[in-house]
């Protein structure tokens, strides 16, 4: 302690002191204003001139045909696990994970089940619809004197060439409300 309290009241070092603080204002100042300028190149636009509007969505449609065909097949089959050939076919590549066909029908598959015959009613509701991509809300309830509890879960859509597959398909789990809000 004796040394660094020396080496602090030295001379040299309360004449190197002032200059010490400059180079360090310096290098701070060089930083902020670096940081502040954008030296990257220039935002892309899609028309020379004009700004894009990177907020607008795309332009809504009706859910297609063939996209709630494959739901209503995908809801019998991976879901109820009742043919899983006939699942494959409807499942996409967020729903596949890179399974092969082999396991797929070996019924390793990540789809969360419900089961069939428990299945009475399933409304959906239409999350969003645009051309090449539907969200859908399904509520599977429960036959009555079933054991099952009802189940809300979210499906994802998408266009793949010509045809429609689920690439997701996930429980929905609001969070809890507390009963007592005192």
């Amino acid at each position: 302690m004796g040394k660094l309290r020396s080496i602090v009241t030295s001379r040299k070092f309360n004449l190197a002191l002032p200059w010490i603080a400059g180079l360090v204002l310096a290098i701070g100042v060089a930083a902020f204003v670096q940081s502040r300028t954008d030296t990257g190149s220039p935002k892309e636009t899609f028309e020379q001139g004009k700004p894009t509007d990177l907020s607008k969505q795309p332009k809504s449609v009706p859910v297609p045909q063939e996209a709630r065909k494959a739901a209503v097949t995908f809801l019998q089959t991976a879901v109820a696990r009742k043919n899983l050939a006939k699942a494959w076919t409807v499942a996409g590549p967020g729903i596949r994970g890179g399974q092969t066909r082999k396991s797929w029908l070996r019924g390793e598959i990540s789809v969360v089940p419900y089961p069939g015959e428990s299945m009475d009613k399933a409304p959906i509701k239409v999350d969003w619809s645009y051309h090449d991509s539907v969200g859908l809300s399904i509520a599977l309830l429960p036959k009555k004197g079933s054991t099952e509890k009802p189940q809300v879960f979210n499906m994802e859509l998408k266009k793949a060439g010509t045809r429609w597959v689920v690439d997701s398909w996930v429980p929905y789990a609001p969070p809890a409300v507390p009963a007592d809000l005192k």
